[in-house]
Parts: structure tokens; sequence; C-alpha cells
């Protein structure tokens, strides 16, 4: 493996090109999850051919995303939102060394640029097939599913929660366990909340949803930080992340806790299950000792 001797260089070349060509052949601006993934897989594909461009990415809740504040300043990032955001270049264009390694980046963005302008789908499809965990390929899928609830007006309803129904339990039976110990807990939590909610037979699917989302964020606070997630990430920035963990973890408990509570009131055995009950009571404590604590500090 060959690293490119200005790395700083080669990956303001790629990602310059990567805005440069795309204005090119679509007449505006990328959006953040396009550049996002074409960097990514112009990242992986150059390695594939000896090439490193040391590309700051690490995968999170949509995926393989670039470290913003590692990437070059001269990068403008227009709205905070993986739907809304736009990437532009300012100032002035980056060295243009002429030798076969700026000739290969120039090639490969070429070729992606062509593949993927405008099927945003494939390229993250693609993107995909690099993911650390099976289980990040099967929550895209899941993601289709709850998209498409929310976007399938000819759909008869029954039919569409019995079909979701097996990919739902197919996506979690490929929880990584073993990777993820400090998450065991809120899983078997998940699978027992799913489980009891599936058996109904009118389900909420918007409890589902956020049930699975909940989860999804909580795992990707532990993902960036596995082993092949993230690669040229700032010492700071991953201490960072580690100090912030017990916090994430005690918030998205208390927001499922609040979902099964939720749950509760339309589906009795909620309550009969012995995994639920134990975290419904919990919240209950913990609403109480808030409320106790907030009392205290108003009464002095």
């Amino acid at each position: 493996m060959t690293s490119v001797s200005n790395s700083n260089e080669a990956l303001k070349y790629a990602s310059y090109l990567v805005i440069a060509k795309y204005r090119e052949k679509k007449g505006r601006s990328p959006s953040g999850l396009y550049f996002n993934k074409l960097m990514s897989l112009t990242h992986r594909i150059l390695l594939e051919k000896g090439i490193n461009i040391r590309l700051p990415h690490y995968w999170y809740r949509y995926g393989d995303q670039v470290h913003i504040h590692s990437m070059p300043h001269n990068l403008v990032w227009n709205h905070e939102s993986p739907v809304k955001t736009t990437v532009d270049w300012r100032y002035e264009k980056p060295i243009l060394i002429r030798d076969s390694t700026f000739d290969l980046i120039d090639q490969t963005v070429e070729q992606l640029t062509n593949q993927y302008a405008g099927k945003e789908k494939q390229l993250i499809e693609k993107v995909y097939n690099y993911a650390p965990f099976t289980f990040q390929r099967e929550i895209l899928d899941l993601r289709e599913i709850i998209y498409g609830w929310k976007n399938a007006f000819n759909w008869d309803s029954k039919t569409y929660k019995r079909i979701s129904k097996q990919i739902i339990l197919k996506a979690f039976e490929t929880f990584p366990e073993k990777d993820f110990p400090e998450l065991k807990s809120q899983y078997v939590i998940l699978k027992n909340l799913i489980t009891v909610h599936l058996e109904k037979e009118n389900w909420d699917f918007k409890l589902f949803e956020s049930a699975c989302i909940t989860f999804w964020f909580s795992f990707c606070y532990y993902l960036r930080l596995k082993k092949g997630a993230s690669e040229n990430i700032p010492k700071e920035t991953v201490s960072h992340w580690e100090s912030i963990l017990a916090f994430e973890h005690l918030r998205y408990r208390r927001i499922m806790a609040d979902l099964i509570m939720q749950a509760s009131e339309k589906n009795s055995k909620i309550t009969e299950n012995k995994v639920l009950v134990r975290e419904y009571n919990w919240r209950l404590k913990d609403l109480d000792e808030a409320k106790h604590l907030i009392d205290e500090f108003v009464l002095t």
C-alpha cells in the first residue's frame, strides 16, 4: 500500500473533483449524502489500487460519512440535514500535480461520477457492501420498509404489516451481540418489545418505528468506535465520542422505557413480560426521582 506523499493535497484534490465533476454533469452542487458516499467509494477503490488518500471517515446513522472537521477547509456544508445538505468548494482550486497518482484519482472520480451521479440509492447500496456488520445492511433494508410505509398509499395495511414483520424480525436477528456487549441489555429489551408488540394483530407501526430508530441511534454511538468502522479520525474526537457514551446510553434507555409505557396503554401483555415490566418500573422510579429533585430545587 502506497500512502500519497502529500496526502493532504490528494484529499483536497479528490474532494474538489467529487464536487466539480458532479456540477459538470448535473449543473448543481451535490448533496451531503452524495458527497459522503462518493468520497467513501473513491477512497476504497483507490485503496484497492494501492493509493491511500487518508480520508477521515466513520460509519454512523446514515452510513459511511466523512469527518467534516478533518476535511479540507475549502469545503462548505450548507444546512445540516442528510436530505437537504449540499456541499460546495470555495476559494482557490487545489494544487494540480500531474503524476500517475493524481491521474488515477481523476480517472476514479470521473468513472464513479458517470456511474452514480443522480443515482443515490444505487450509490448507498454499493457503499453498504463495505459495512463492517451485516446488521447495518439489514437495517438499510428495514429503513426502506419504514419509508415505504409512509408512501405506500395503495397498500392494504394488513398485508403491508404482514410482509414487514418478516423483515423486522430478520433484521434484528443479525444484531452482532458478541461485538456489542455494551448493548446486550438494550437489545434484549428491544427484542421483547418487538416480539410482544407484533403479536397484537393491529400493532402500531409508528411505535415500532420509534423503537427501532431509538435502538439504531444508540447502536451508532458504539458503532463508530468499533474496529473497522472508522479511519483517520483525530484522537481528540475519539475521546469525545467515548466521553458521551454513558450519557447517551441512559438517554436512550429512558426513551425506550417511555415507548414501553406508551405501548402498555394499548397492549396489556406488555406489563406481563418480565423484561418489559422491569423497564416500566425502572422508568417510573426514575421519573419519581427526577420530580423529587426538581421539587427540592424549587423549595430551596
